[in-house]
């Protein structure tokens, strides 16, 4: 597997949201840097260019009720 050069960074997240974060990493058995650059890297490919090609967000009930 290639090593792809990376940069730090510090941030200042919410408790709840840390919180949160570390409970999901816990149950997904990685670490919480490696969640953070899954985070990171579904936003920079997905979430930032979605909305710009006209994607929506909807809940599945009310497409089910659709």
């Amino acid at each position: 597997m290639e090593k792809k050069p990376s940069r730090n960074f510090t941030f200042r997240i919410e408790g709840t949201t840390t919180n949160c974060l570390e409970k999901e990493a816990k149950q997904k058995e990685i670490s919480l840097n490696i969640l953070a650059n899954q985070i990171f890297n579904m936003h920079a490919d997905w979430h930032s260019n979605a909305g710009k090609a006209g994607f929506l967000s909807v809940r599945r009930a009310i497409l089910l009720q659709i």
